[in-house]
């Protein structure tokens, strides 16, 4: 077989296509190429809280993050995704702190209707400095970078609160 070939354009609409036999402008036949936008993830945290329970922890004790994980979109995502957890309060200095674990969910673990269970296995050990008997957010988040493009992100992170004492 011999001849021309394109690629199809990436972006949706429609686009007018020619094919002719041989380059032979007699036997040409005319159409139109409809490309639509992939379907998009949406990943969502559904709930999240400690696997102590509630609500206070010691300094120097450990937390232990979970969250519920599901994708609500019609399709998986293309790569993996991330689940970060981080916590924010006196005792960081009201500024966010990623607690250092990530889990990696491959896009066979998110298929449309999927929902797990994630969580720091070991726990994160909250630091014996800082002020005590203050409330701290803890905060789970899915895709938190965005390098999966979704249909939604205002649902990708889910709090809750936790005393330090």
């Amino acid at each position: 077989m011999s001849g021309d070939f394109a690629t199809a354009p990436a972006q949706p609409g429609n686009y007018s296509i020619r094919a002719c036999v041989n380059g032979m402008a007699d036997s040409c036949s005319h159409g139109t190429l409809k490309v639509i936008a992939r379907p998009k993830p949406d990943l969502v945290i559904n709930w999240t809280r400690d696997k102590k329970g509630c609500c206070t922890t010691k300094r120097g004790k450990k937390l232990y993050p979970k969250a519920g994980v599901a994708n609500h979109g019609p399709v998986a995502p293309l790569i993996t995704a991330e689940v970060r957890y981080y916590i924010i309060g006196p005792g960081t200095g009201n500024v966010w702190w990623d607690i250092g674990n990530v889990d990696h969910l491959p896009p066979h673990e998110l298929q449309p209707g999927a929902s797990r269970e994630e969580k720091i296995k070991k726990g994160w050990k909250v630091p014996k400095w800082g002020p005590k008997k203050n409330w701290h957010t803890v905060k789970v988040c899915v895709n938190p970078n965005r390098q999966i493009e979704e249909s939604n992100y205002s649902n990708n992170c889910k709090t809750y609160g936790r005393f330090i004492k």
